[in-house]
């Protein structure tokens, strides 16, 4: 039977062994028969690689799934009553909505992401608790205390973490892609090579986080703490950072072109080799912030304060400098540059 030939209709034998042939297979059959109801009850599929199946709303329950790879499944609605997922790989697994019974054997781990995403996690206290590669998008996580929690290479795409505390935290690799953190704290944290593209950080408190490599493009930025904080390399095309404080920060090697930073302190920041250009400074506290090479053509610094700023060899093609004072600025050269 050719992959494109599987037909609906099947037997409980025949079901699992087409589930047996991997997700491929699987979710092809799904797609093909979406109207299709699926029980497979007690049905043993340990140590089967089923990462990325679409094994939603499907029975399960007494089934044995004992060290079955289930990683970036799709368990929403799946009825695991006392199934056996003992030592099963459930890393990005969306376990939302899923029935998970006393009797399920699944470890804690995987049962507490099963509550965060079903029913929610607001005001919880998760302090320093474990969970890396968790699927938690869409959670519901706004006030709730993850201080020292390890959410490295996790899922929170589009999870409410508002007003959250997230100091000390490992996201490492996270994907928070247009989630909600406005107003969290974010001091000390860890985010290297995290997605924050298009994500809510509006007053958010990041002093001192590691965010080198980090996507942050199209993000919410206003009004956040950055100080002292790590953006080396770190993407921020079109991002709004607008009375935003990044003083102290390092943020050699990032791309801010088209970042809009008017009104934002980033005294002392270190912008050497930075792209700013077409980014909006105006009205930016400047002062003591190297931009040493830094390519500032096209952008708009007027009414900035550049006391002390060190400008040497910096890209000022087309750049507007209205309304400032370079007395005391170091600038080799500002040809190209208007005022």
């Amino acid at each position: 039977m050719s992959q494109t030939q599987i037909e609906s209709g099947l037997s409980h034998a025949d079901l699992l062994q087409l589930v047996l042939r991997g997700s491929d297979v699987w979710n092809q059959w799904r797609t093909e028969n979406s109207h299709e109801s699926i029980n497979l009850p007690l049905a043993d599929l340990s140590d089967v690689s089923l990462s990325n199946a679409n094994l939603s709303h499907i029975n399960f329950s007494f089934a044995i799934l004992e060290g079955t790879d289930l990683s970036g499944a799709d368990l929403r609605g799946t009825d695991l009553s006392e199934a056996n997922l003992n030592n099963a790989h459930l890393a990005r697994a969306n376990l939302k909505g899923a029935k998970i019974s006393d009797e399920t054997q699944i470890d804690p781990k995987w049962r507490l992401v099963h509550v965060l995403v079903t029913e929610g996690g607001e005001t919880k206290d998760l302090c320093n608790v474990d969970l890396r590669a968790a699927n938690l998008r869409d959670a519901i996580l706004n006030s709730a205390d993850l201080s020292g929690v390890n959410l490295s290479w996790s899922d929170l795409c589009e999870a409410n973490l508002s007003d959250a505390i997230l100091r000390d935290a490992n996201l490492i690799l996270a994907m928070l892609e247009r989630a909600n953190l406005n107003g969290a704290n974010l001091s000390n944290a860890n985010l290297r090579s995290a997605n924050l593209s298009y994500t809510n950080l509006s007053s958010a408190d990041l002093f001192g986080a590691d965010l080198f490599v980090a996507n942050l493009s199209s993000a919410n930025l206003r009004g956040a703490d950055f100080n002292g904080a790590n953006l080396s390399n770190a993407n921020l095309d079109s991002a709004d950072l607008s009375n935003a404080n990044l003083s102290n920060a390092n943020l050699i090697g990032a791309d801010l072109s088209h970042v809009n930073l008017s009104n934002a302190s980033l005294r002392g920041s270190n912008f050497s080799n930075v792209n700013l250009s077409n980014a909006n400074l105006d009205g930016a506290d400047l002062s003591n912030a190297n931009f040493r090479g830094t390519n500032l053509s096209g952008a708009n610094l007027s009414n900035a304060n550049l006391i002390d700023a060190d400008l040497l060899d910096a890209n000022l093609f087309n750049t507007t400098l209205d309304g400032i004072d370079l007395f005391e600025t170091t600038l080799m050269t500002s040809a190209g540059a208007r005022r």
